[in-house]
């Protein structure tokens, strides 16, 4: 697991660096640095907290991203469910990272594909309606 980002000093500058592995031991090997020498302490500091914050950001944007994906599956999972309860028999497959949906009419083959881009699990749900609920229903 890789470390936080930090500042070292090196003589006359600073880097900000972090560990690959805080399970080993500090030194070259193990250091990942990042960005320019810094003339100013206070400058690479400011530098390394930035990096932390930004990749603090990342991993809660990407647990978001996962959330929506998660809700989205289970969402066309218990909508197939209930069409295949109703005699109607259709397979959907999200695509292109959660933006569309390809649905599948299983006795037919036939196919179409539904952008659901920026939508919620519920606002998906309503769009696949619109773009193709004449086919579906």
């Amino acid at each position: 697991m890789k470390g936080p980002w930090k500042v070292s000093c090196n003589g006359a500058y600073y880097e900000v660096f972090r560990l690959r592995d805080i399970e080993r031991v500090d030194c070259s090997g193990n250091r990942e640095y990042s960005g320019p020498a810094f003339g100013l302490k206070a400058m690479a500091q400011v530098y390394a907290d930035g990096m932390n914050k930004g990749e603090e950001v990342a991993k809660q944007q990407q647990s978001e991203i996962h959330d929506d994906m998660v809700a989205k599956i289970g969402t066309l999972m218990y909508f197939m469910k209930s069409l295949d309860a109703s005699g109607r028999h259709f397979d959907f497959m999200l695509t292109d990272n959660g933006n569309t949906v390809e649905i599948t009419d299983m006795n037919s083959g036939s196919k179409r594909k539904v952008n659901v881009a920026c939508d919620s699990a519920p606002a998906m749900l309503l769009d696949i309606l619109k773009q193709a609920g004449d086919w579906i229903l």
